[in-house]
């Protein structure tokens, strides 16, 4: 969501974020958990508080979340 509101590729979140195009494939899919370290890689290179992704997903999220970043 913020990465494609900011048209952002996974290439260039990768890019921004220093982490493989990989981790992010599979974090987007919710297929990988992601440590405190990349959770603020990713909030960093979207220029987003980190707040605001735990906040602003717990609002929007009932039951099962998909991946807030995308």
């Amino acid at each position: 969501m913020y990465r494609k509101q900011r048209n952002l590729t996974q290439f260039e979140l990768t890019e921004k974020a220093e982490l493989s195009v990989d981790s992010i494939k599979r974090i987007e899919r919710g297929n990988r958990t992601m440590s405190l370290e990349n959770f603020m890689r990713i909030a960093d290179a979207l220029a987003v508080p980190l707040s605001y992704f735990l906040y602003e997903n717990r609002k929007r999220c009932i039951g099962i979340c998909t991946p807030f970043f995308v």
